[in-house]
């Protein structure tokens, strides 16, 4: 299991790198987290991008113990359940991430067996083949919920909106949000000081959803007093 990143025990923490392309499929056996799997709580993963990664469970990220993702992108992963992520502890955090494009026959985005909590996320245009295109809670699992993220399906928690986060580029990979999109300025807790990008986290006071933040605006005065917003 981990085939990408396997935290074997408590602690650790992967940083700015790109975990792609790991593949974990065993006939008549199970596998789990191709792009990462968390052995136990403490250890982080923090600004990767975790692309094309297949399992049967958990395609980019496997969380048994628990953990956190920070700042990452999770798109294009495949597993039979949880494609992009699947948790089965109450301490699986997700902070400031872009979960896209994945899919799965259950939770192509998301799956909870137990718990799993997401922090001004995007979790959107993924696919299930039979149930929960975004997230599935398992047996209707307790624990699980999203605060000031952005998913297509409402989920349990507040601050959610469900309004298309209009990305750059979603089929070209490009997960940057466009200027009008919905989610700037509409996230609440982040980790970290800088984005995916290596910009700083929050540009206009308030932090975006997803891995990525918008940079602020400036408006200058060609002449005259200057007044809000120009300066």
């Amino acid at each position: 299991n981990g085939i990408g990143v396997h935290f074997s025990q408590a602690g650790g923490l992967v940083e700015g790198c790109l975990i792609d392309n790991n593949i974990r499929i065993m006939g008549g056996m199970d596998s789990y987290g191709a792009g990462v799997y968390f052995t136990s709580f403490g250890a982080e993963v923090r600004n990767c991008i975790i692309t094309d990664n297949l399992a049967n469970f958990g395609g980019a990220v496997y969380m048994p113990h628990g953990g956190s993702v920070a700042n990452s992108v999770l798109a294009r992963n495949y597993a039979s359940q949880g494609g992009g992520a699947y948790c089965n502890w109450h301490q699986s955090f997700f902070y400031n991430c872009t979960i896209v494009g994945n899919s799965a026959i259950y939770g192509g985005g998301f799956l909870s067996s137990y718990g799993g909590t997401l922090e001004s996320c995007i979790l959107y245009h993924n696919t299930a083949s039979l149930s929960g295109p975004n997230f599935y809670q398992m047996g209707g699992s307790s624990g699980f919920a999203c605060y000031n993220s952005c998913c297509a399906q409402t989920p349990p928690g507040s601050g959610n909106i469900t309004a298309n986060q209009l990305l750059k580029n979603l089929g070209g990979g490009d997960y940057h949000l466009s200027p009008d999109s919905p989610c700037i300025n509409a996230g609440l807790v982040y980790r970290g000081t800088i984005d995916l990008d290596g910009n700083p986290r929050v540009a206009e006071g308030v932090v975006d959803m997803g891995a990525y933040e918008r940079p602020g605006c400036y408006y200058v005065a060609p002449a005259g007093a200057p007044s809000v917003p120009y300066a």
